[in-house]
């Protein structure tokens, strides 16, 4: 039940520990989250706040750490030049009978969930912040996977060896 808190912690006392030390020099944290995955158990300040159960009041948990380890950037002066990668590995676990139940369709109208082949299983929202380097609110039709964040990433930093053969 602490988990989400506890990754919150450790992210917030990495970037304290680098601002201390290193300054505004670059950095590199994973923030994956064991959320939305199950069991779902929002905590108290969350439950029955979404209108769509469970699933969705943990996901307004997520929304919630997430803004702040967001904001915990800001304060350290560091959010400007940070570049934020906020994904899923896949669709949510969302039947029919949820759609019916909360009015809700968590997977934006696309067919099917999490384990299915069809888009809502696997059809992920990719979204990018980088405020001194893309222009907000930009959308991109580009089909792109996990697989090319390293890469990019790589591009970035002028990284001339990445792609050499070792």
């Amino acid at each position: 039940e602490e988990v989400l808190d506890r990754f919150l912690g450790k992210a917030d006392t990495f970037l304290t520990g680098h601002v201390t030390h290193h300054g505004d020099k670059p950095f590199f944290l994973y923030f994956a989250l064991t959320a939305p995955h199950t069991p779902w158990l929002p905590k108290d300040e969350f439950a029955g706040k979404s209108g769509a159960g469970e699933y969705g009041d943990f996901v307004m948990q997520v929304d919630y750490l997430v803004g702040r380890l967001i904001a915990r950037l800001d304060q350290a002066g560091l959010l400007e030049n940070t570049i934020i990668f906020f994904s899923s590995d896949n669709g949510p676990v969302w039947f029919r009978e949820d759609v019916e139940k909360y009015g809700h369709r968590s997977t934006g109208g696309l067919r099917g969930k999490k384990s299915d082949m069809w888009e809502g299983g696997s059809r992920m929202p990719f979204i990018v912040s980088y405020p001194s380097g893309f222009a907000s609110g930009a959308i991109s039709s580009q089909m792109i996977a996990f697989t090319d964040v390293m890469a990019t990433l790589a591009d970035l930093v002028n990284d001339e060896d990445f792609d050499k053969d070792k």
